[in-house]
């Protein structure tokens, strides 16, 4: 799922781009995905979500979370940053709503940094994201008759002029490209992640573990296993952001991730390169990849 972002009108601009591929070896996708920046100002919404693999209501599970977190986002977006494009695919646009970010007088700059209460009211709004998705995922898995077999990952990415916040639930990842480096961003909720971090074995070792995979948080399950890890960075001109499924970063070393960033520069060239790199190793996965660089004026 995702939604075309239109051109950087100048190289200052924040751009946002998503892309995915079924892989080599998967039947369907199971994967969903979203980028979108409102209107041209320095506000933007990424999220990647990958369907339990193997499990008949994995894509109807993605596809519940991202069109929930989309959903509640929305009105809090186009507020920030009024727009009449700002929707769901085949859905008319919502009118802006009331939300608490003062506009500095000047046209065209946005006063984003948030005061206490503001950031907190977002860190609130993340942590009712998830919890509105996971319930969402629950009632489309009902409806299918499918609730013990549709679950999925969450990593969603809120940019708010320099800041950047963060909900993560499962083991798809975000990673942070500065200055020719590659920084995770999110810890994976698997057992084989929990084993690493013990000492118990390497990562190369927790790769090859029958349950290297298995998630001990996800949505899609009782609300104590969607708990989401909030978190929040800020942001430099010139970062890159990436969240993606494991279907890149399981097939890719990060070394090879930090190659391809250092390569290209565009964004739609960048994403396309990562999936035919996951894609020629195997592509034993659904792939998806959500970028954003960021720009030099907030």
């Amino acid at each position: 799922m995702s939604d075309p972002i239109p051109p950087a009108t100048t190289p200052d601009a924040l751009v946002v781009v998503a892309q995915q591929d079924q892989g080599r070896v998967r039947e369907r996708q199971e994967d969903s995905c979203w980028a979108q920046r409102v209107g041209r100002s320095p506000v933007a919404l990424l999220v990647v979500a990958d369907g339990m693999g193997g499990q008949r209501g994995g894509d109807v599970a993605s596809r519940a979370a991202v069109e929930s977190a989309v959903a509640t986002l929305r009105p809090l977006l186009s507020a920030i940053y009024p727009v009449p494009t700002l929707r769901l695919p085949g859905e008319a646009p919502l009118p802006a709503e009331p939300f608490p970010w003062e506009p500095k007088r000047k046209p065209g700059h946005y006063d984003l940094t948030p005061a206490a209460d503001r950031r907190n009211l977002l860190l609130r709004t993340l942590e009712q994201v998830v919890t509105d998705a996971n319930a969402a995922v629950r009632a489309a898995a009902t409806a299918i008759d499918a609730l013990d077999d549709a679950g999925c990952t969450f990593t969603l990415a809120l940019i708010v002029g320099r800041a950047l916040y963060l909900a993560h639930v499962g083991d798809s990842r975000a990673y942070l490209w500065r200055q020719a480096q590659l920084r995770p961003l999110t810890h994976d909720h698997s057992g084989a992640a929990a084993l690493v971090a013990a000492g118990v074995v390497t990562p190369e070792e927790a790769r090859q573990l029958p349950a290297a995979h298995q998630l001990y948080r996800y949505l899609g399950g009782a609300p104590a296993q969607a708990k989401p890890d909030i978190t929040e960075f800020e942001l430099a001109p010139d970062d890159v952001l990436l969240l993606c499924s494991d279907g890149l970063w399981d097939m890719l070393p990060e070394v090879e991730i930090a190659r391809l960033l250092l390569a290209h520069s565009e964004l739609d060239a960048l994403a396309a390169a990562l999936i035919e790199a996951a894609n020629a190793v195997g592509g034993e996965d659904n792939i998806s990849v959500a970028l954003a660089h960021i720009g030099g004026e907030a």
